[in-house]
């Protein structure tokens, strides 16, 4: 086991005071001379030498007073709990994995960092095959990079005639940098981003940036405790599997690059950028429904569609002249259908009464094995008048949920659903 770092500094000095034949009286008493027989121990260079019959040579003057640093003491131990892991809702880890990461590729056209193994460039569109990972490209020469135009001298500028005067580049400090040209006519060095920085993502022209209150975007855990919080500040908020400024890594439910958050008029605007599973957003009122909206009550996923006039009035069916037998026929007037994880449709509802409650225990459509739902979770209404439906939640424990079609203001205290991850929105009042 190597020594602490202030043996090894008492050491140096004990091998400092070794050439000489006695310490000088006004040195401390921790850096007087060890004794010969330490000398002895220590000192096989000198020993081999006066066995070998060399000569003694004289003893040099005495050294003065050696000042020694500070001994450094070792860093303390990292501890092992882990700061930037992110629990979501069902309990998944993100951000902590052990495995090293992976470098990114550097593209070769506009020098943007992309994940290592995809084809082409998420920002330019060219392509990665054969790119090298960034950390293993040769940096480009200084002869290679671009060099600013030459900077003017003020009177070059008033008098045309007068041929231009360039300023030298910058070199090392020296003794003569006296005669250097002032820094204000120094060519700069062209700026290039570190491998840690991205560009940015692309943002349409009509949703330019405008300044938003700053919030915070909270990991809401299954327990209903928070978690990991993330600032909702600067000109956009990206959240996705592998790409965007909020990483969930371990969540396979997300897509590469899900939803973005945006500043508009004042406030913050969520928007789906494609994503497989889509943004669910916890509905505060009566919330108006349309044909396909996904619908998202504990663990089911419902798409509410509607019934067209064709299949509204079929009619008693016959078959070879004889009226078929079956149960009463009812007036459908639309359906819940269940989604189910191997994306195909395995339970389908008709909704035929003006009121339709979904729950765990009692209501017409009822979910025994959901311990997300309440009691009485949901109710799905429609308008005798107008034909519409609503969908109102019925002060249930964990909310009921319906997928964003398009870009969503996002209030205080409003809960988003992504993926298996559960966040809520905090906005100064």
């Amino acid at each position: 086991m190597a020594p602490p770092p202030h043996e090894e500094i008492g050491t140096t000095a004990r091998g400092l005071h070794d050439a000489t034949p006695a310490a000088p009286r006004h040195a401390p008493p921790a850096e007087a001379a060890p004794p010969p027989a330490a000398r002895d121990e220590r000192s096989g260079a000198g020993d081999a030498h006066q066995r070998a019959g060399a000569p003694a040579r004289p003893a040099p003057p005495p050294l003065p007073p050696v000042a020694l640093p500070p001994a450094r003491l070792p860093p303390p131990a990292a501890s092992g709990s882990n700061s930037d892991k992110i629990v979501g809702s069902p309990v998944v880890d993100i951000a902590s994995s052990q495995r090293a990461p992976v470098p990114p590729v550097e593209c070769a056209r506009c020098r943007g960092q992309c994940l290592a193994g995809t084809r082409f460039c998420k920002y330019c569109g060219a392509p990665l095959e054969g790119e090298r990972p960034a950390s293993e490209r040769p940096s480009r020469a200084a002869s290679e990079r671009p060099q600013p135009a030459p900077a003017l001298a003020p009177d070059a500028r008033r008098d045309p005639q007068r041929p231009p005067q360039t300023a030298e580049p910058a070199g090392p400090i020296s003794a003569e940098a006296s005669s250097a040209p002032p820094a204000s006519q120094r060519p700069l060095a062209p700026l290039r981003a570190s491998l840690s920085v991205r560009p940015p993502a692309w943002v349409p022209a009509d949703t330019q940036p405008t300044r938003a209150l700053e919030g915070r975007l909270i990991v809401i855990v299954e327990d209903g405790t928070e978690g990991k919080s993330f600032p909702l500040a600067g000109p956009q908020i990206d959240i996705g599997r592998t790409e965007g400024d909020i990483v969930l890594e371990d969540d396979q439910y997300v897509s590469p690059r899900h939803a973005r958050i945006i500043p508009q008029e004042g406030s913050w605007v969520l928007r789906d950028l494609g994503s497989v599973n889509r943004i669910y957003l916890r509905i505060r009122k009566t919330h108006p429904l349309r044909d396909g909206d996904l619908l998202l009550l504990g663990l089911e996923v419902l798409q509410f569609q509607t019934v067209n006039d064709g299949e509204r009035g079929l009619g008693h069916a016959i078959q070879h002249g004889t009226l078929l037998f079956g149960s009463p026929a009812i007036h459908r007037r639309a359906r819940l259908c269940q989604r189910t994880v191997e994306g195909v449709t395995r339970d389908v509802y008709h909704l035929y009464r003006d009121e339709t409650v979904i729950g765990r225990e009692t209501g017409d459509i009822v979910f025994t094995a959901d311990p997300f739902l309440s009691r009485r979770h949901a109710a799905i209404r429609r308008n005798p008048a107008t034909g519409e439906f609503t969908l109102s939640d019925l002060d249930s424990s964990n909310g009921t949920y319906v997928a964003i079609r398009e870009d969503v203001s996002l209030l205080d205290r409003d809960f988003v659903r992504i993926g298996q991850h559960l966040f809520r929105v905090d906005l100064p009042r």
